[in-house]
């Protein structure tokens, strides 16, 4: 069986971790063929050391999948990173191969941000969007609870878990999880670059406790063109300072960013749907402080959960020492995130998806 990825997106924090995993011994199978082709150079460079099973491609939108689609029995598109307009050219053919592997930025209600005058045929062409996603094999969710937006959005699907990496279980036991007791306290906004997080928006709310001892923290490595960098930069150092603002442009290995996330004392996503979600778990099982967008997504999860969390929207309005207030009902959160505890949960989700491609079953419908 030839499976091939399509990794669509620049990204390395995700894309990396599932490359090594499929290349590794558990998938070393004869009848299992795993190919990976990218649009992305900086992707195809870091990966092909690793592996000689990766191209580069330089086809878009519909023609990656109609020309791929024809060599191979699936595809597995790791975020649906092209134009709606694209993906209504798929041939039915081929759309009953694909497996979508949803991203937080995928999951996206374009009828909330269309503006007028395209407004007017956002039913119409939503429709027909909604028809060819459904003629998919099936969505490959990250996220329980992304199955929410999934059923909002298309309705009941066939959708099953496909985690990327394995966790580690002894990164987290070899970090000091101790509150500190004195010194700064650093506040993350957001986990990448991209605008959806409202950096300006949080960075000016925040700035009530600009004479706070605290320390701004951006992740900038990835997602942002550098007008924006530079915007949310200039922000940071107008509102704060240079001394009380740290940004991060440099991708960080796995057990370098947890190390880095195990510094931070309150974390904000200001961000309406699931974008965030591996930073939100981490930092959960860490026992930070987080604040969310009112109405959102995490809203709802965090209810569901019974897990303490903040509103963006009160922000500058609270006193710093609740803004800093650590979280309550601990327990919770870490029950939540107890998969992180489970060295094999990539690896048993992914063979147990290419044992039903093979057998041609369905994995059923995901419960939450």
């Amino acid at each position: 069986m030839k499976v091939t990825h399509l990794f669509l997106h620049d990204d390395l924090n995700f894309n990396k971790p599932l490359f090594l995993l499929l290349n590794g011994p558990d998938f070393a199978n004869d009848d299992l063929q795993n190919i990976f082709v990218t649009t992305c150079p900086r992707v195809y460079d870091a990966l092909k050391k690793y592996g000689d099973n990766i191209y580069l491609t330089q086809k878009k939108g519909a023609d990656i999948f109609n020309s791929y689609g024809m060599q191979t029995d699936w595809i597995v598109v790791h975020a649906l990173n092209c134009h709606r307009k694209d993906v209504l050219r798929i041939k039915k053919n081929i759309a009953k191969k694909i497996i979508w592997r949803t991203w937080g930025h995928d999951l996206i209600d374009y009828a909330s941000y269309t503006k007028y005058p395209k407004k007017l045929i956002e039913p119409i062409y939503n429709y027909w969007y909604v028809r060819k996603v459904r003629r998919f094999w099936g969505i490959g969710l990250g996220f329980k609870y992304d199955l929410l937006l999934i059923r909002r959005l298309f309705g009941n699907m066939n959708t099953f878990l496909l985690p990327y990496r394995n966790p580690d279980p002894s990164i987290y036991k070899d970090l000091d999880l101790s509150q500190k007791e004195s010194g700064e306290t650093r506040i993350m906004v957001g986990h990448s670059g991209c605008p959806i997080l409202n950096h300006v928006a949080i960075l000016n709310a925040l700035s009530a406790y600009k004479n706070e001892n605290l320390k701004i923290c951006l992740i900038l490595s990835y997602g942002c063109d550098q007008a924006y960098h530079d915007e949310v930069t200039q922000c940071a150092f107008d509102l704060f300072g240079k001394e009380k603002v740290e940004i991060i442009e440099d991708y960080m290995e796995l057990k370098q960013y947890i190390a880095y996330l195990n510094t931070i004392d309150v974390a904000i996503f200001d961000v309406a749907g699931s974008a965030a979600l591996g930073n939100v778990t981490k930092l959960l099982h860490l026992k930070k402080k987080l604040f969310f967008k009112r109405n959102s997504f995490f809203d709802d999860v965090m209810h569901r959960e019974n897990i303490d969390f903040g509103y963006t929207d009160e922000i500058g309005k609270i006193s710093y020492s609740s803004l800093i207030k650590p979280m309550e009902n601990v327990e919770n959160a870490l029950h939540f995130t107890s998969f992180l505890d489970d060295s094999k949960h990539a690896t048993k989700l992914w063979k147990q998806l290419f044992c039903k491609l093979e057998s041609g079953e369905n994995l059923g419908k995901s419960k939450i």
